[in-house]
């Protein structure tokens, strides 16, 4: 009988929770001596809105990202720090929610209205629900009460994923670079959710055909917003010496986690047959 080796960093392991706790709560406190400082630019309260719903979506992304690299590269400590990444990304959103009621001078009402007429608005509010539901029901004792249940429950999080990322496409006007660069990472974590430990290479081959799509899905934003020609954007898209777009960015990402993972499989134990 066989078994894949995972790696465990029992020193290390203690550590990763009060890090990452740490190292979530720099972008709010980033934002606040931005707001204090008077770096949130003419427009404070609208910048800190889309602040705080910026970094909401890139550790949701962030948390979904834990369970594939934890399979790519066998770092089984990983799992540990997955629940104060998640929760984190809810915190964010709750802040993003809060910081849009006090641009709107906490008008409750006007602001619900706007969320069932506007369905970018709508959107992100079916993606706070989610997140909240899943916060909520992130504890130990959650976990028990629900049994089962709790998996089912907690794939609700690619539904907020969707409806999250397509509140924040919805709102650009100019630039979809951000987006559509969370899009293709949204798309290649779950499709690299599927693959085992230490499949490298395919995360590798996933990783730029998303980048790829990428550059397409950009350029026909631009040829159905700007009437810019699919083929000349796409080529502006892929070429680097022209600036980094959506398609670099997956790319250097997907490329560096896959790399890493490759590494690690060179340092794992080999299996053993007892």
């Amino acid at each position: 009988m066989s078994h894949t080796s995972r790696i465990e960093l029992p020193g290390l392991a203690p550590l990763l929770s009060p890090t990452i706790i740490m190292l979530l709560a720099i972008p709010a406190i980033w934002l606040g001596l931005d707001g204090a400082t008077g770096g949130l630019g003419v427009r404070p309260w609208k910048q800190a809105v889309h602040d705080s719903g910026w970094w909401a979506i890139w550790m949701l992304l962030a948390a979904l990202s834990i369970t594939p690299i934890r399979r790519l590269t066998g770092w089984s400590a990983l799992a540990r720090i997955r629940r104060e990444v998640g929760v984190a990304s809810f915190c964010y959103a709750a802040l993003h929610l809060v910081l849009h009621a006090a641009e709107q001078n906490w008008r409750i009402a006007s602001i619900a209205v706007e969320i069932v007429a506007r369905p970018y608005l709508t959107l992100g509010a079916l993606a706070w629900v989610i997140l909240a539901a899943l916060a909520v029901t992130s504890t130990d004792g959650w976990v028990k009460r629900l049994g089962r249940h709790w998996r089912r429950l907690h794939r609700l999080v690619w539904i907020a994923v969707a409806a999250g990322l397509a509140h924040y496409l919805l709102q650009v006007r100019f630039d979809p670079s951000l987006p559509m660069a969370a899009i293709a990472l949204a798309v290649w974590l779950w499709a690299v959710r599927r693959l085992g430990a230490g499949a490298w290479r395919a995360a590798l081959g996933v990783g730029c055909a998303i980048a790829f799509a990428a550059a397409v899905g950009e350029a026909a934003w631009y040829a159905a917003s700007r009437a810019v020609p699919v083929p000349a954007m796409l080529a502006a898209n892929l070429d680097p010496t022209l600036g980094l777009r959506p398609a670099h960015w997956v790319m250097a990402i997907t490329g560096s986690i896959a790399i890493t993972a490759a590494v690690v499989a060179r340092m794992r134990p080999p299996r053993r047959n007892p």
